[in-house]
């Protein structure tokens, strides 16, 4: 009897906790979405413009630039936690490794539906742009 009290009290904190991280989560998007016209203003920019992303792996860096009718302009830059694999280029499918080099992304190729944010569907990943491609190549000659 004690336990099944216990198992019940679990699954009403745990349940508390949901409701309260998914209005927390609400918040943060609706917030953004109130605050984002303002903050592009800030620096002469606007929706839709072209987007650039560059990230740091071993910095923990994304940076967010957008480009206005002259140059890019870096928009934001977020601490990222984590990434998989090890510093390097992805050799092959299946190996853990977060790809790197420069790719070109196209609206259609992003899941409106991910829990975090904008990510590339499995059937819709990016295709790196040439040259990346060849240097990835000649890394893993030498390796």
């Amino acid at each position: 009897m004690r336990a099944a009290k216990l198992v019940l009290v679990l699954i009403a904190v745990l349940a508390a906790g949901y409701a309260l991280l998914s209005q927390f989560q609400r918040m943060t998007l609706e917030e953004a979405q109130r605050t984002l016209p303002q903050r592009l203003a800030e620096k002469g920019l606007s929706e839709g413009q072209p987007v650039f992303l560059r990230i740091f792996k071993q910095e923990a860096v994304l940076e967010l630039w957008m480009r206005d009718d002259k140059s890019w302009r870096l928009f934001q830059s977020y601490p990222i936690c984590r990434f998989s694999g090890d510093l390097g280029p992805k050799l092959k499918e299946g190996d853990r490794q977060a790809p790197e080099g420069f790719y070109e992304v196209a609206s259609g190729q992003l899941n409106p539906n991910s829990r975090h944010h904008l990510s590339f569907g499995r059937m819709a990943e990016p295709v790196p742009i040439s040259w990346c491609m060849a240097a990835a190549a000649r890394s893993a000659a030498t390796r």
